[in-house]
């Protein structure tokens, strides 16, 4: 017998949560079906889990609520919803139990499901987050800030597909079961290597850090959407080359802006893995845009002339008030708090020309 719970017509989201929540609240727990479905719900979009989340008052009670969770077996989890604030309480109650015991996270722009037990499925981190996945062959994905990686393991390849943002891969040797990220159409080959991949917008940028890998491009990307990427994947592209390691390219339909950097360069690059943003004389327009991947407030230049100020150090990626102490004290640079989300940076009353200088903590 099917006892998904089904939705009436009334056509919004915050009816829709609300009889999510109300199933939540019942003397019968959640089938498998049914934990299925909401979590198939929830990810439908932002708008679904920001309404789920203020309806069960997720954020204001978190700390509390964590602390009432039960298992997801238990019969009658608490009383059928009666009127008023304690009512509510446990409303909110009941569904923060059920949601972490099926794994749902308020903390990115996108819920990802679960990955299965061979460690197939999407994983994500939300802005300022890093994670590190162990993949079932021992390699290993460390994600940056607001990325999001796909994976699918088979009996005879290894397909990561990077949905967004930056990651480095470390590879497991195994020369029968190729090792493959796939990108804006793009395909990363490794048998065993460390290398990184970011994705911006439809150019995609891949260092290595260990070992070597072979660049390809898909022909037809529509032949590879999806889940519909052939077994015979070289019949459907085209080698552009190979990068080895402390090398790094742009890719956009071919190998661009190939670079061999110095260990320093190359450990400036990857400096994220560590948790810290490293900077040696770039431009403070790409020093902010940077630090903007990793925090949810907006900085913003608000003087022109302060575009092309060189700017050193190394920052931590966590401590965002550093960041800005540093840049007002060593590079002269006044801070303006517009409201808690935004920042807007200015000159100082100093002579312009100022040397990069760089600094540590």
């Amino acid at each position: 017998m099917n006892n998904v719970h089904k939705f009436s017509n009334r056509g919004t989201i915050e009816d829709e949560a609300r009889e999510w929540l109300i199933r939540l609240d019942g003397d019968i727990s959640l089938s498998s079906e049914e934990v299925v479905a909401l979590r198939e719900w929830v990810g439908r979009s932002p708008a679904h889990r920001r309404e789920l989340k203020r309806i069960s008052g997720f954020w204001d009670n978190a700390n509390i609520l964590t602390e009432l969770a039960v298992p997801l077996h238990t019969q009658g989890i608490f009383a059928r919803i009666g009127n008023g604030i304690f009512a509510r309480y446990r409303l909110a109650a009941a569904a923060v139990v059920v949601l972490l015991a099926i794994g749902i996270v308020f903390t990115s722009g996108e819920i990802p499901p679960e990955p299965d037990t061979t460690g197939n499925g999407i994983y994500g981190t939300a802005i300022g987050q890093l994670r590190t996945v162990a993949l079932p062959d021992g390699s290993a994905i460390q994600l940056n800030t607001d990325s999001q990686v796909q994976v699918d393991y088979g009996s005879s390849i290894r397909k990561i597909r990077l949905l967004r943002g930056e990651s480095l891969f470390e590879v497991t040797p195994d020369a029968g079961k190729p090792f493959e990220v796939y990108a804006d159409g793009n395909i990363i080959r490794a048998v065993g290597t460390a290398f990184s991949v970011q994705l911006t917008e439809d150019v995609v940028k891949v260092t290595v850090a260990e070992g070597k890998v072979e660049l390809m491009k898909v022909k037809n990307q529509t032949t590879v959407s999806g889940d519909n990427i052939p077994p015979d994947i070289q019949s459907v592209t085209e080698r552009l080359g190979f990068l080895k390691q402390g090398q790094s390219a742009v890719l956009h339909h071919t190998i661009n802006q190939l670079h061999t950097l110095a260990d320093q360069e190359l450990e400036q690059q990857l400096s994220w893995r560590h948790g810290f943003l490293s900077f040696s004389g770039e431009s403070l327009k790409d020093v902010v845009r940077e630090i903007n991947r990793y925090t949810p407030i907006t900085i913003e230049i608000a003087d022109p002339a302060l575009d092309t100020l060189p700017v050193g150090g190394r920052f931590r990626v966590d401590n965002l008030e550093a960041m800005l102490e540093v840049l007002e004290t060593s590079f002269s640079i006044r801070i303006s708090r517009i409201d808690d989300q935004r920042i807007l940076l200015y000159s100082a009353s100093t002579p312009s020309g100022l040397d990069s200088r760089k600094t540590e903590f």
